[in-house]
């Protein structure tokens, strides 16, 4: 047993018999700069943090290095999962390709394998540069595994609806509608409820970088913020698989092909996304029921997946979440009244809720718009139209064969027919004749007696 604890600490990751074989992290980028302007207080953002519009914030890049070196001391340091320096065959990176969530995912990867800052001496700031060396994957801009909420037409057409008809949102719109008009007035935003958490966005990004001129807003930040949640919450809870399963799916691919000891599996597998990556994943996994998870995720805040081999040969899994910004970390229970959770049960979470590219695709819409449309779902719907295409037509070959073996058979019958009718009146007039040849022969007999 003291040999097996020693090479346990030597060679691998093990705790008690346990071995850590794989982590998969999912966190939205740092702090950036407003995606609206309050028409009311707008707002030079150059001039507040040196970065333009929906750009990460010198505060931001440090919130992304600060998890980095979070994750550093976890899997390099206390439970080295990781080597100190990057290796490809350890890591895998994927974001989507904006440039508030690239930047974020160098910079954790450039905490998780640096502790070097760097500063421009002519602005101040932050360089945004990865001295680790590690690659970034960058999805396609309408990619369904980190974006699919922003994409799906039944989402937007058929079960937004739904929420916004809910009786428990018009109560909660009748609630707060004092709120909302005095919002607007102050504001001086065209309120829409189910848009809210773009009007919260701006007013509370500007407070953050001390850039709020309203303050009769500030005793209201709290409520603002709340109003936000529960719009944003009730919204993604509908959505479930349509916006969370493409990336339930790709987690648990990921994880499959580590429990199945293939070479190409990575130990350490991030995804850097945004709020609303977060909070399809917790909808899809039923995650959301948690009250700390029915929040919008604040920045740079990452949810974390260990996958676990136990000293009987099963996996497990832990699941934790950190706060981005106070660096809180809390251990959460994956499935309700299963702690750990099993592997196999995550397992079958994913066959149920999980989605390839051609399941979302399909179940989407039947029909998807040429000009909205991402690139790979029109390819798959034109191999699809074909296809049936293809079908028709071998059923019309096939409809047109059988119709031309009808036809022969048609004329062999005729044919039998005549045949048969043209020998029935053969028999007749060879019956015919043998009858008169027969009479003739009696007649005469007839006359030879007769002169006898």
């Amino acid at each position: 047993m003291r040999f097996l604890q020693l090479f346990c600490l030597s060679f691998f990751v093990c705790i008690d018999g346990r071995e850590l074989k794989q982590v998969q992290l999912l966190h939205r980028h740092g702090d950036r700069t407003s995606m609206k302007l309050i028409p009311n207080d707008p707002v030079d953002w150059e001039e507040v943090v040196g970065v333009g519009p929906e750009y990460l914030t010198p505060l931001g890049a440090k919130q992304a290095k600060q998890l980095g070196a979070w994750l550093r001391e976890r899997y390099v340091v206390q439970t080295p999962l990781l080597s100190p320096n990057y290796r490809a065959k350890e890591v895998f990176s994927r974001t989507t390709n904006i440039h508030r969530t690239i930047m974020s995912a160098n910079l954790v990867l450039s905490g998780l394998y640096s502790n070097n800052t760097r500063i421009d001496d002519t602005t101040g700031h932050e360089v945004f540069f990865v001295e680790s060396g590690a690659p970034v994957t960058m999805v396609d801009r309408q990619d369904e595994i980190l974006q699919a909420v922003d994409f799906c037409p039944y989402y937007f057409e058929k079960l937004i609806p739904e929420v916004r008809e809910s009786q428990e949102w018009k109560d909660k719109l009748a609630q707060e509608q004092a709120f909302l008009d005095w919002f607007a007035e102050v504001t001086g935003f065209e309120v829409e409820f189910s848009e809210f958490y773009m009007y919260y966005d701006a007013v509370f990004v500007q407070n953050i970088h001390n850039a709020l001129h309203l303050k009769e807003l500030e005793p209201h930040i709290a409520n603002i913020s709340a109003l936000a949640d529960w719009v944003d919450y009730h919204k993604t809870r509908a959505g479930k698989s349509y916006i969370g399963g493409p990336l339930l799916n790709r987690i648990g691919k990921d994880m499959a092909d580590m429990v199945a000891n293939k070479s190409s599996a990575f130990k350490f597998i991030q995804h850097s996304g945004h709020d609303s990556t977060l909070s399809s994943l917790f909808s899809v996994t039923g995650l959301n029921r948690l009250p700390q998870l029915q929040r919008i995720s604040r920045y740079a805040s990452a949810f974390v997946i260990e996958l676990w081999k136990e000293d009987d040969g099963h996996f497990s899994l832990k699941t934790f979440y950190r706060d981005g910004v106070d660096g809180t970390v809390t251990e959460l229970d994956l499935f309700e009244h299963e702690s750990p959770a099993k592997y196999t049960t995550f397992a079958n979470l994913v066959a149920t809720k999980g989605l390839t590219r051609e399941e979302w695709c399909g179940n989407c819409t039947a029909h998807w718009d040429p000009l909205t449309a991402p690139a790979y779902c029109l390819r798959l719907q034109a191999i699809a139209e074909e296809d049936a295409d293809n079908n028709d037509d071998d059923n019309s070959d096939q409809t047109d064969n059988n119709d031309g073996d009808i036809l022969q058979l048609k004329r062999a019958l005729v044919g039998v027919s005549v045949v048969l009718g043209l020998t029935v009146v053969s028999l007749v007039i060879v019956i015919i004749v043998m009858r008169r040849k027969r009479l003739s022969t009696i007649h005469r007999s007839l006359l030879d007696e007769h002169r006898v």
